[in-house]
């Protein structure tokens, strides 16, 4: 008897063969044990049968899954090419409008999703969390789980509203952005985290938001793609400076308050 023995006994026939035909991925030790064990079951030769179906399928679900997610990925690919392609300043002709607010309504709306799905942790844990502490920040962070969608439709739909959302959202984004990155390297353990809910926030993620934001704000900001939404210059400058303000003046008070 040994370390594996009784554990062994609990496992279905299949997972033991999965230990067996995988012996590169387990100790000696474990495989003999795993050998054993199935040995004095006794199987049946239709048992064994059913036990190596039950792998099978096991892992053809797992191709189908990789195959999907392979999919997903090569989507995205595919639309981050279309938008390089289509923000390119050396381009081979001038891209429209109209390609330009689709690719921009695409990579916001795939943004979002790629977001939510990897600060899932987090989520939870303000949600349901009693120890959870809420503040203006936590605020505008759930604000966007309905702001952003929104917007990225209603920008999609060639609204002005949408629009206007938008170059709100990017400025709150750009404003966030410098003012966190000069705050995490003057503070580095400002935002670091050990509890393994989400992790902890890099200056590189900053650097991103205000890159790829900034992107934004010159693209939508251009006449012609002002001229879809019917935006003019003193409404631009004037959403650009209050949002700025409003946005420096809540996040200065809320990590004031830390």
């Amino acid at each position: 008897m040994n370390q594996f023995t009784e554990r062994y006994k609990t496992l279905s026939n299949s997972e033991l063969l999965k230990i067996i035909d995988n012996p590169n991925d387990y100790q000696p030790l474990a495989v003999e044990t795993a050998e054993a064990e199935l040995a004095g079951r006794q199987l049946s030769d239709e048992e064994l049968e059913s036990a190596k179906a039950e792998i099978d399928l096991e892992l053809q679900e797992k191709a189908v899954k990789k195959e999907k997610m392979q999919a997903f990925e090569n989507k995205v690919k595919d639309v981050g090419t279309s938008l390089i392609d289509a923000v390119h300043p050396i381009q081979q002709s001038t891209p429209s409008t109209s390609r330009i607010i689709n690719f921009l309504s695409a990579a916001l709306a795939i943004m979002f999703l790629l977001t939510l799905f990897k600060e899932f942790g987090m989520i939870t844990f303000m949600l349901f969390d009693k120890t959870s502490r809420w503040d203006a920040t936590m605020l505008w962070y759930f604000v966007q789980l309905i702001f952003v969608p929104v917007l990225t439709l209603l920008f999609w739909l060639r609204k002005k509203a949408g629009w206007i959302l938008l170059w709100i959202y990017c400025c709150v984004s750009i404003v966030n952005g410098l003012a966190l990155l000069f705050f995490t390297l003057k503070h580095p353990y400002l935002f670091s985290t050990t509890d393994g809910f989400f992790p902890t926030i890099s200056e590189a993620s900053f650097l991103w938001t205000i890159i790829f934001f900034g992107g934004c704000l010159w693209f939508i900001g251009k006449q012609y793609v002002r001229e879809v939404y019917r935006i003019n210059n003193r409404t631009m400058l004037l959403i650009s400076g209050i949002t700025a303000a409003v946005t420096l003046g809540i996040l200065w008070s809320s990590l004031s308050a830390r």
